[in-house]
């Protein structure tokens, strides 16, 4: 018996996926869900589909977030990715997500036969093997990525100063920000280290941007950093993080 193809759905509205779940299953399709990009990923680490169907607007992690994290991610980046999004009179966002890699974009109230037309001539096109998207060959320098607030205290070490207390502000696709009393030196590697619900935490990331800032903290400096060696690692902090009272 042949393996049923599968299609990851990543959409917050839970209608919209019951709508799809119903359509796809119909016409022999197995389907996964996820309520946003981050959740997406994750199910992504431990499973396959062979198309996703994309949502643009969604908390946590929309659409371009998810797919500025597929564009570098070799393990993913090969799956089609068809977005359903209501802007596309709107040439500059269709040029964007095209460009991060988006196989085609769809209006929201598309018909049943189309996109189910869509899908298997998607899946039916030969995918090439080698880096194929703009977002590849570049760090997204200056993106606006969806972020995630948070209120976490943390110890920060670096090789060239003292231990320094701080607080974890925001998590995203491109990393972890965190506000602290002194400034650190950009590209200088840092470990932060947290406790949470009897759960502790160490991420190991280099300072990739700092600024004296106002923050709600009172703390003056703000950084952003990334892990160094590990891509999971962005989903690997959402996941610890979940369900915590500062995850907002």
């Amino acid at each position: 018996m042949e393996a049923l193809r599968t299609v990851l759905i990543i959409d917050d509205d839970r209608q919209a996926r019951n709508f799809y779940r119903d359509l796809l299953e119909a016409e022999g399709f197995a389907v996964a869900e996820a309520s946003n990009g981050a959740e997406a990923l994750l199910w992504l680490r431990r499973e396959r589909a062979e198309i996703i169907l994309l949502d643009l607007d969604m908390p946590v992690m929309d659409g371009r977030g998810f797919l500025e994290y597929r564009a570098r991610d070799i393990r993913i980046r090969e799956i089609p990715v068809i977005m359903v999004c209501s802007q596309l009179e709107d040439p500059g966002l269709r040029q964007a997500m095209l460009q991060l890699g988006a196989d085609l974009l769809v209006e929201r109230s598309f018909r049943r036969e189309e996109i189910l037309r869509t899908m298997r001539e998607i899946l039916a096109r030969p995918r090439a093997l080698e880096a194929r998207h703009p977002m590849e060959a570049q760090e997204a320098r200056g993106r606006q990525d969806p972020r995630v607030a948070l209120t976490v205290p943390v110890r920060i070490r670096a090789a060239t100063s003292p231990d320094t207390l701080g607080m974890l502000y925001d998590l995203s696709a491109s990393g972890l920000g965190a506000c602290l009393p002194r400034r650190l030196a950009l590209g200088e590697t840092i470990t932060v280290s947290l406790d949470m619900n009897g759960r502790s935490l160490a991420l190991t990331g280099l300072v990739r941007w700092g600024a004296e800032i106002p923050t709600p903290t009172g703390y003056r400096y703000g950084i952003r950093f990334l892990e160094r060696q590990d891509d999971s690692f962005p989903l690997h902090a959402y996941s610890f993080f979940r369900g915590h009272p500062g995850f907002a």
